[in-house]
Protein backbone atom coordinates (compact mmCIF):
# COMPACT_ATOMS: atom_id res chain seq x y z
CA UNK A 1 0.00 0.00 0.00
CA UNK A 2 2.32 2.65 -1.29
CA UNK A 3 -0.23 5.46 -1.04
CA UNK A 4 -1.02 5.18 2.68
CA UNK A 5 -2.15 8.35 4.39
CA UNK A 6 -3.14 8.53 8.05
CA UNK A 7 -6.14 10.74 7.29
CA UNK A 8 -8.10 11.87 4.26
CA UNK A 9 -9.91 15.07 3.35
CA UNK A 10 -13.67 15.27 2.98
CA UNK A 11 -13.16 16.02 -0.73
CA UNK A 12 -11.06 12.87 -1.22
CA UNK A 13 -13.71 10.76 0.48
CA UNK A 14 -16.55 12.39 -1.44
CA UNK A 15 -14.74 11.55 -4.69
CA UNK A 16 -14.15 7.97 -3.56
CA UNK A 17 -17.79 7.51 -2.51
CA UNK A 18 -18.97 9.00 -5.82
CA UNK A 19 -16.81 6.41 -7.60
CA UNK A 20 -18.35 3.59 -5.55
CA UNK A 21 -21.86 4.86 -6.27
CA UNK A 22 -21.22 5.32 -9.99
CA UNK A 23 -19.23 2.13 -10.57
CA UNK A 24 -21.02 -0.23 -8.17
CA UNK A 25 -18.14 -2.73 -8.41
CA UNK A 26 -18.92 -6.41 -7.86
CA UNK A 27 -17.08 -9.70 -7.90
CA UNK A 28 -13.70 -10.29 -6.30
CA UNK A 29 -10.27 -8.72 -6.69
CA UNK A 30 -6.68 -9.44 -5.74
CA UNK A 31 -4.88 -6.32 -4.58
CA UNK A 32 -1.57 -8.10 -4.10
CA UNK A 33 0.49 -8.00 -0.92
CA UNK A 34 -1.85 -10.61 0.60
CA UNK A 35 -4.97 -8.51 0.07
CA UNK A 36 -7.83 -10.39 -1.60
CA UNK A 37 -11.39 -9.10 -1.46
CA UNK A 38 -13.86 -11.90 -2.17
CA UNK A 39 -17.01 -9.74 -2.17
CA UNK A 40 -16.30 -6.25 -3.47
CA UNK A 41 -19.92 -5.11 -3.18
CA UNK A 42 -20.09 -6.02 0.53
CA UNK A 43 -16.64 -4.58 1.19
CA UNK A 44 -17.52 -1.26 -0.46
CA UNK A 45 -20.83 -1.09 1.39
CA UNK A 46 -19.11 -1.43 4.75
CA UNK A 47 -16.10 0.71 3.93
CA UNK A 48 -18.25 3.48 2.45
CA UNK A 49 -19.77 4.13 5.88
CA UNK A 50 -16.39 4.05 7.63
CA UNK A 51 -14.86 6.38 5.04
CA UNK A 52 -17.70 8.89 5.32
CA UNK A 53 -17.64 9.01 9.11
CA UNK A 54 -14.00 8.34 10.05
CA UNK A 55 -11.92 9.89 7.23
CA UNK A 56 -10.14 12.28 9.61
CA UNK A 57 -9.39 9.62 12.26
CA UNK A 58 -5.92 8.13 11.80
CA UNK A 59 -7.06 4.82 13.31
CA UNK A 60 -9.00 4.18 10.06
CA UNK A 61 -6.36 5.37 7.58
CA UNK A 62 -5.29 1.83 6.72
CA UNK A 63 -8.82 0.65 6.00
CA UNK A 64 -9.56 3.64 3.81
CA UNK A 65 -6.23 3.11 2.02
CA UNK A 66 -7.39 -0.39 1.06
CA UNK A 67 -10.50 1.18 -0.46
CA UNK A 68 -8.32 3.64 -2.41
CA UNK A 69 -6.16 0.75 -3.62
CA UNK A 70 -9.27 -1.20 -4.60
CA UNK A 71 -10.36 1.71 -6.78
CA UNK A 72 -6.95 1.97 -8.43
CA UNK A 73 -6.78 -1.76 -9.16
CA UNK A 74 -10.40 -1.86 -10.39
CA UNK A 75 -9.76 1.05 -12.73
CA UNK A 76 -6.52 -0.57 -13.93
CA UNK A 77 -8.28 -3.85 -14.68
CA UNK A 78 -11.27 -2.18 -16.34
CA UNK A 79 -9.41 0.42 -18.37
CA UNK A 80 -10.49 3.49 -16.42
CA UNK A 81 -8.24 6.12 -14.90
CA UNK A 82 -8.55 7.24 -11.31
CA UNK A 83 -7.16 10.40 -9.82
CA UNK A 84 -4.97 10.39 -6.72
Amino acid sequence: MDNFKPTYTKEEIDELVAWIDATQPTGSIDLGEGMYISDIKLFCSRMRTIALTRYNNSAYGGQICVLVNLRKEWDKQHGATSSD
